[in-house]
């Protein structure tokens, strides 16, 4: 299992488009009154080619590296600025701002701040209270392995030993800081149930499978506004597609500002 936060997926994009695009070169095929048509390619491949048409109502981006349809006529300096940025999603037409996927790390944060808080875990007064089990409150996005880690230990060492007691209480692997824990029976299967179904997904289901593994478990019970958890974020290939017109579109206004200066 790799956490990914939303700000590290966008930097890896970044550095793709980077080393992907160094001989690309962005050339205005079409300039008139109404529209304007420019293109990015690497010269003699079409290879991560593509179009950016702008329209006085909309800015298409399409070829080799996908297509998005903007709602907008902004020209250049909208995408150079909010191409893929939260704005610039809200512009995108429904077809393409619709699509979402879960983000494995928002998910996890999102599962365990609420596991924590239900356990009770700030509670616990022991010497021997994990320091794996790091509060909700020390979890830095910069350091996704921590939460892993803490996802990990949440589930080999708390969860399983709290809802299979029987089997490590024979093997006197049950540890006193434990048995501060109350929670109730049907809470604990709900929460087993759910970290045992996301863990068959590597935390990283797709969104209909989410919802489906929510209602099997009957997550929402214990999480009834988990809707509103953040977890879904923009496709990647969504934001793949927005990146590069993006990129392009810094390139060219950053090229013909300099001429032009």
């Amino acid at each position: 299992m790799r956490l990914q936060p939303p700000a590290v997926r966008t930097n890896e994009i970044e550095k793709q488009i980077k080393r992907d695009f160094s001989k690309h070169q962005v050339t205005k095929l079409v300039n008139t009154e109404h529209a304007q048509i420019y293109r990015c390619q690497q010269p003699n491949t079409w290879i991560n080619g593509f179009d950016i048409i702008l329209a006085p109502t909309c800015i298409t981006v399409s070829g080799d590296i996908g297509e998005v349809l903007y709602t907008v006529g902004r020209g250049l300096n909208f995408l150079a600025g909010y191409g893929c940025s939260n704005y610039g999603f809200e512009k995108l037409d429904d077809a393409y701002r619709n699509q979402k996927e879960v983000n494995n790390y928002a998910l996890a944060e999102h599962m365990y701040n609420l596991i924590y808080d239900l356990l009770e875990l700030e509670k616990i007064n022991s010497k021997d209270f994990p320091e794996e089990l790091i509060p909700p409150s020390e979890i830095d996005e910069s350091k996704p392995e921590k939460l892993q880690l803490a996802i990990e230990f949440l589930w080999l060492d708390v969860v399983e030993k709290l809802y299979l007691p029987d089997e490590y209480i024979e093997n006197e692997e049950y540890p006193e800081w434990l048995n501060q824990i109350e929670i109730s029976e049907e809470n604990l299967e709900i929460i087993y149930n759910m970290i045992d179904h996301l863990r068959d997904h590597d935390y990283t289901p797709d969104e209909h499978e989410l919802y489906q593994i929510i209602r099997d478990t009957n997550w929402d019970a214990i999480d009834p506004e988990w809707f509103d958890g953040g977890f879904l974020i923009a496709a990647r290939r969504v934001s793949w597609v927005t990146s590069c017109a993006q990129w392009a579109a810094t390139k060219w206004l950053e090229e013909n500002q300099s001429k032009a200066a």
